[in-house]
Order: C-alpha cells, then structure tokens, then sequence
C-alpha cells in the first residue's frame, strides 16, 4: 500500500490526517501521549488539556498550531519511529511540505573559493555552502 502522504497536492494537515487514520484508537492515544512529552530537543510538550478527548482532526490542529508545519511532521515522524510504526514515519521522507528530507548535493556540486595564506604561501580551500530556506530557524514552515 502507498504511504498516505504521497499525494504531494494534500497539504501537511491533510498529510498528518491520512498517516492518524491508520492509527488504531488505543495507537492514536499513544500518539498523543507521546505529545504530552518533551518529544524533541527544544519543542515543549503540549498541554494535557489539549488533546484531552481529541479526536485525530483536534490532534493534528493542536500539533500546526504549536509546532508549525514542518516541525509538525518532524514530531510525527519521530513519535512514530519510537511506536515503531515505520511504515507510516515514512511522512517525513516523502512530504513535499519539507526539505530537510532531501538529499544533500554530492560534495564536487559544491563551490569552492580558494584563498591564499600570505604568510606561508599556501592555498587554503574553502567550502561554500548555506542551508535551504527550510533550514533557517526563522522560518518555521507556517
């Protein structure tokens, strides 16, 4: 069966809806307890009161409202992995909604700017390179 997410014209919480509709009732709470955790390095838990008695649609709304879009998915996916529930951590890997899942380019793709070092007559390489848009911690997705 095709990931649920592949339909890169869903949006991330039309993504995140298609993967929680395969969850189970007793997996959907597991998920969400799973938010009530420190879940990643520096993403606070979500309030207990917030998914209390939350259907998927609520969760996923609670999960884009607090995270963003994109952090959204990276949550997802890492709850998932830890209720080992690969086949649908894949979110992560095949959402248009993120670039941080993209291949990085092969190193020779990569400009280098040579410099000289005055003092010892040597070439000094150096790698140029920036993060994607979707790296920059001042955009989060939304």
């Amino acid at each position: 069966m095709a990931n649920p997410s592949d339909d890169p014209t869903k949006s991330v919480p039309e993504q995140l809806l298609a993967v929680l509709e395969q969850l189970t009732s007793e997996e959907l709470k597991t998920f969400q307890w799973y938010l009530k955790q420190p879940v990643l390095d520096g993403s606070s838990p979500l309030p207990v009161c917030k998914l209390e008695n939350a259907k998927r649609e609520d969760t996923i709304d609670q999960l884009v409202q607090t995270y963003g879009k994109a952090m959204s998915l990276k949550i997802s996916h890492h709850i998932l992995e830890k209720m080992k529930r690969n086949d649908l951590a894949a979110i992560s890997v095949t959402s248009p909604a993120l670039s941080w899942n993209k291949r990085p380019k092969p190193i020779e793709d990569v400009p280098v700017t040579s410099v000289d070092s005055s003092d010892k007559g040597t070439t000094i390489d150096y790698v140029n390179f920036s993060l994607p848009p979707a790296m920059n911690t001042a955009d989060d997705g939304k």
